[in-house]
């Protein structure tokens, strides 16, 4: 039918390249059929609807993970601040206890002191008549060396409370330092977890819209051939419809 078409064409005036264009475009084997277009858009529309549910199904999957993630932080920072309070709070009660015992020490020792100078007194009041200059240069002798012992006592145990008052505020700054450095790399964690997160969002949400431009682009493409081969068609019916009147023509 087509090269009859073709020759026909020819016969009434119509050059080469057209009448080869028009035959060519009623042979059912080089054109797409409307039912066919309309097929090929549908598949279209519910494979861009599939993807744009995947999408937002991805998009409700991060934003929970997120959540989460927030979740996680808060409660981190909660432990953090209990375990940072429950520390200060042990090692008050200890350096507490510790003055506690120390200061019971230095009563127990004064006290000690004491018994022993009142004992001595005693001893010596009863031999005063007979060693009365010696029990005195001894008592003078005795109680400088007491005074110094308990200045050098006193001096030790004021030199052991600093030790370790100064022992536990480092203990305490340190740890503080520690907390914190590691508070500050959980934060860092975290910020690069949500910074990727957000870049993949953007760089998905551009592919799909890339799809989407492209989805249209082809689809423009196919109305717009459609479009052509229907008015070669419209074309070639014309002329087939000239031939046959000319030919059916008294």
């Amino acid at each position: 039918m087509s090269k009859a078409l073709f020759q026909n064409l020819k016969k009434i005036g119509v050059d080469e390249v057209t009448a080869y264009e028009v035959s060519d475009a009623i042979n059912p084997e080089r054109y797409a059929t409307r039912t066919d277009l309309v097929e090929a858009i549908a598949a279209n529309r519910q494979e861009t609807a599939k993807t744009i549910t995947a999408l937002r199904e991805t998009m409700s999957k991060l934003r929970e993970t997120m959540s989460k993630l927030r979740e996680t932080i808060t409660v981190h920072r909660e432990e953090t601040q209990k375990a940072i309070a429950a520390n200060q709070k042990e090692t008050e009660k200890n350096i507490a206890a510790r003055q506690g015992e120390m200061e019971k020490n230095i009563a127990a020792y004064r006290e000690e002191t004491q018994k022993s100078i009142s004992i001595y007194r005693e001893e010596t009041q009863n031999n005063i008549a007979a060693h009365r200059e010696e029990t005195q240069n001894n008592i003078a002798a005795h109680r400088e060396e007491t005074q110094k012992n308990i200045a050098a006592r006193e001096k030790e145990m004021e030199k052991t409370i600093s030790i370790y008052r100064e022992e536990t505020q480092k203990s305490i700054a340190a740890h503080r330092e520690e907390t914190e450095k590691t508070i500050a790399a959980r934060e860092k964690e975290t910020e690069k977890t949500i910074a990727a997160i957000r870049e993949s969002i953007v760089a998905h949400r551009e592919e799909t819209q890339k799809t989407i431009s492209i989805y249209r682009d082809e689809t423009q493409k196919t109305i717009t051939a459609t479009n052509r081969h229907l008015l070669l068609f419209c074309i070639a019916m014309m002329v087939t419809l000239i031939t046959f009147l000319i030919r059916t023509w008294p």
